[in-house]
């Protein structure tokens, strides 16, 4: 019993030894970053930034891989196979909290299959209305909408943010708007322009020209606090509704990575975000840099999967 116990001892400090050890020894050999989006998207130029960073900070090579297809699922099951050992990352977006609402079976939970890092930047969604609607905040367009039954209408992408906030809002709000789809972003901005549609939800940066001339309103940002982007903009919470929804890019990794590596990449990250040449290039794409914890981004995937799934369930969407 006694030989027993000290082999146990023996195994679990030659084991932290051995982690403690790789991550010292960290990076040996190149790395691998999968980009789950085509070339060229903003997502791809966030990956090369990381990928850029890290090479220069650690001397080795880092790998940029487009693995587009399935709404991030085919680069995101890719890293799921990966070996947990920090040389296969992911750089991983909000739609990891969707797989399960539009997709019957995606065969990924990324809570159980995925490590998180260190949630990276952030793009606000804001409510927008169009400027010849006769409302100029969120409570005025709800006591509108209420005294006008199906006479506000929302522009929208199916399988979207916009579809499942758009949903949530009405719920909660206890509003009746009609859903407009439009297959490309463009022709939905086109048409609030227009005025052809009246309230949509997008990127701030889609619109933020014709926010500041004052063709296009914006009615409230769906953030925990206001953007530094939009810092006139209120927030959904400021105006008496509790919902969240960003556009979010984490760093994650296979699930069941080694603490120490986690974190000697997690610092990293942070370290990267306050460089004043990443910090200008982030101005340039109108994106909030984060930085964080991998406990900030679990916490971050876990809300997003909850609230995502109560949109889900009142829009109404069946997996297919």
């Amino acid at each position: 019993m006694k030989l027993n116990v000290l082999l146990a001892v023996c195994l679990a400090a030659f084991v932290g030894t051995a982690h403690a050890q790789s991550a010292a020894d960290y990076p040996s050999k190149p790395i691998k970053l999968v980009g789950p989006f085509a070339a060229g998207r903003s997502g791809d130029i966030m990956a090369r930034m990381i990928a850029d960073h890290l090479q220069k900070k650690w001397g080795q090579s880092v790998i940029v891989e487009n693995q587009a297809g399935g709404g991030s699922l085919i680069g995101t099951q890719q890293v799921k196979r990966a070996a947990p050992d920090g040389y296969t990352l992911l750089l991983g977006y909000d739609s990891l909290a969707m797989f399960n609402i539009f997709l019957k079976n995606p065969e990924i939970e990324p809570q159980k299959d995925l490590t998180p890092i260190s949630y990276f930047s952030r793009y606000p969604l804001v409510l927008l209305s169009s400027a010849k609607q006769p409302y100029t905040t969120f409570k005025e367009m709800v006591a509108y909408a209420k005294a006008n039954p199906g006479k506000v209408n929302l522009a929208m992408q199916t399988n979207a943010p916009v579809h499942l906030f758009g949903a949530l809002i009405a719920n909660r709000a206890g509003i009746d708007w009609q859903m407009i789809p439009y297959t490309a972003a463009a022709a939905l901005n086109q048409s609030l322009l227009a005025d052809e549609t009246h309230v949509t939800l997008t990127l701030y940066s889609a619109l933020s020209g014709s926010i500041e001339e004052g063709k296009i309103r914006a009615l409230a940002v769906l953030a925990d606090e206001r953007s530094p982007l939009a810092p006139g903009v209120p927030t959904l919470k400021e105006q008496g509704m509790d919902i969240t929804a960003t556009v979010w890019y984490g760093l994650f990794g296979p699930g069941g990575m080694p603490k120490p590596i986690v974190n000697k990449l997690s610092k990293a990250i942070q370290d990267m975000v306050k460089d004043p040449g990443v910090v200008e290039q982030a101005k340039k794409m109108n994106m909030e840099l984060v930085g964080s914890t991998p406990e900030v981004l679990a916490k971050t995937l876990a809300d997003d999967l909850k609230i995502r799934a109560e949109a889900g369930k009142i829009a109404n969407i069946k997996p297919e």
